[in-house]
């Protein structure tokens, strides 16, 4: 048959979104945009490509306010591959009991008491603050306000008092912000009062969203929730492949949503599955917290000026960028296949993307400057590169793929070493890219012609 060669230019999130990500769920502001466009190519005849294509790109949202925003739609549907218990409340049977301190404010339940024999302990999503990167970059002043209103939040304290004279408005907000978007176990906390300013008149102004049993009862579902992703976990997993589960399971669960009850929290994530970003971010950081892993969520603008959340987690002494949100696909045209997922912002380094997607790293919306986060420069804990996907040659790309098809691998995914290798194999794709992978299989090829990650993903059906 007569091969004929297709360019899809997808236009990705073409509908305006009705509020701005990662605004307060009740602030009314809304503006949105659309993604960047992407280069889809297909062939037809004796390669013919039949599968949608899926537009591995993030898409991008904007808000004004300082609760972080995110920048891509994420799945159609939540999965229940990766676990069964996330989008209804788990009977109180067998629900995991929320332990309460003094002052009736849940905490996730400890290790032994809930981890499943032979899988991972589950600890306490609250870690001891003065182990955070983030705080630690604070001055001895500063610490002292984090630990205030940590303390406050815990009793659910309407004001933070005693505050120290000299702290300033911006100082506080700082102090603040920082906390909001590094203790993810506060997901009944709101980013600032609806009708007042977060500090004024030396006090500290709190509100919650919600009422005490009802922090209670939403907090037996995380832990639920929790029990069940730990589930999958062994003992003996690395932080790697803890990691992986926690991500995939992120992406495989939940639909990208700026509606909802709580999309830029845990309790949206981890419960109803419609999560913004920062809802990502923020449960990415949960988990971590619970596995003892080190994680921080980082504020700052796509490409676009709209702003966007991470997360940067530290593994075998090294820093990684972690984005789940753009590692979770969406499609303009079709809808997205319940169990597609990829792995381009998994552990990757501060080259490959801050100052190309990322920028004002951790200047929140409304520009208050948070701490630089550390510096992420290791590639070896890189998901491609762990996997045995990273190539530096078309031959080595040739069989990383032929592989992971012989495995029965539906998505197939490689990272190149370089823009050279990277269009060598795109073209081998898109050229007899059939008969190059020794497959009968229809084929699509996702790829981000922006990117300096080199990550391609091929589609079989």
């Amino acid at each position: 048959m007569k091969k004929k060669l297709s360019l899809l230019l997808a236009l990705v999130m073409s509908v305006t979104m009705l509020a701005a990500c990662g605004k307060e769920i009740d602030d009314p502001d809304s503006t949105g945009g659309d993604l960047p466009p992407v280069v889809v190519a297909t062939t037809e005849g004796d390669d013919e490509v039949t599968t949608p294509t899926i537009d591995n790109e993030p898409a991008k949202v904007d808000e004004t306010d300082d609760t972080t925003a995110s920048t891509t739609a994420a799945s159609t549907t939540a999965s229940t591959t990766a676990a069964t218990t996330t989008t209804a409340a788990t009977p109180a049977a067998t629900t995991p009991a929320a332990t309460t301190a003094a002052t009736t404010t849940p905490k996730v339940t400890t290790a032994a008491t809930t981890a499943p024999s032979g899988s991972a302990s589950i600890g306490s999503a609250e870690i001891d603050y003065s182990r955070k990167y983030g705080y630690n970059q604070l001055t001895a002043k500063e610490q002292a306000l984090y630990k205030q209103i940590v303390n406050a939040v815990k009793e659910r304290k309407d004001f933070v008092v005693d505050i120290d004279d000299s702290i300033t408005q911006a100082q506080y907000d700082k102090v603040y912000l920082t906390m909001f978007y590094n203790e993810p176990q506060f997901f009944y906390l709101k980013n600032k009062p609806a009708n007042s300013p977060r500090f004024m008149n030396g006090l500290g102004y709190l509100e919650y969203r919600y009422t005490k049993d009802e922090t209670t009862a939403i907090q037996k579902k995380i832990d639920a929730s929790v029990k069940s992703i730990f589930s999958k976990i062994g003992s003996n997993t690395s932080t790697f492949d803890k990691l992986v589960t926690f991500h995939d399971w992120i992406v495989l669960n939940n639909s990208f949503s700026m509606d909802g009850e709580a999309p830029t929290t845990v309790y949206g994530t981890l419960v109803l599955g419609k999560a913004q970003c920062a809802g990502y971010a923020s449960a990415m950081q949960y988990l971590c917290n619970v596995a003892g892993i080190e994680c921080m969520t980082v504020a700052g603008k796509n490409q676009d000026g709209e702003s966007h959340a991470w997360n940067v987690v530290k593994v075998d002494g090294s820093w990684y960028i972690l984005d789940t949100t753009w590692d979770d696909p969406y499609s303009s045209t079709s809808p997205k296949p319940a169990d597609f997922i990829t792995h381009q912002y998994f552990l990757i380094t501060d080259s490959e993307i801050v100052n190309m997607r990322y920028f004002d790293v951790n200047i929140t919306p409304s520009g208050v400057k948070l701490f630089k986060p550390p510096a992420c420069t290791s590639t070896a804990m890189n998901y491609s590169r762990q996997k045995g996907y990273y190539v530096k040659s078309l031959n080595e790309a040739q069989t990383s793929l032929k592989a992971q098809i012989a495995a029965g691998k539906k998505y197939i995914e490689i990272k190149c070493s370089d823009a050279t290798v990277y269009d060598q194999v795109v073209k081998q794709i898109l050229n007899g890219g059939k008969t190059w992978l020794g497959t009968t299989k229809s084929l699509s090829i996702s790829r981000d012609s922006r990117e300096s990650t080199y990550y391609i993903q091929v589609n079989l059906s």
